[in-house]
């Protein structure tokens, strides 16, 4: 069963640095369909959250998305493409990104609400 927590941890174990969060930025963030955006930056929080702040590809206004690693399907290093389980349409419609406010309760419970249904069952 799924719990609200795995929204923020990696659905597979390859990820793992150590004490630091993945050098991932600038990697593309695929979705199902096309490429949504590029990666500027990974998140980790000392409570266990952790996340990519995607800059959208077609936004001139420079829209931010908080995308959680639990929606990561997989990582394409020699590419540098990350590719997630969700469609263009449904990181457009996702939270917005707001900086310096990741373990605020209201923005992580709406980030949690969002991206839970999108979650496979850990193996």
């Amino acid at each position: 069963m799924l719990e609200r927590s795995d929204v923020w941890r990696w659905a597979f174990a390859s990820i793992s640095t150590g004490d630091r969060p993945p050098d991932l930025a600038g990697y593309e963030v695929s979705a199902r369909e096309d490429i949504v955006g590029k990666v500027e930056a990974v998140v980790d929080s000392d409570n266990g959250r952790s996340c990519l702040v995607v800059k959208l590809r077609d936004s001139t206004a420079g829209k931010k998305r908080t995308v959680p690693v639990g929606v990561v399907d997989s990582i394409d290093h020699p590419n540098r493409r990350i590719i997630v389980r969700l469609t263009r349409g449904e990181i457009a419609r996702a939270p917005d990104y707001h900086a310096g406010v990741f373990d605020d309760d209201d923005i992580r419970t709406r980030h949690e609400d969002y991206y839970l249904p999108y979650l496979r069952p850990r193996p």
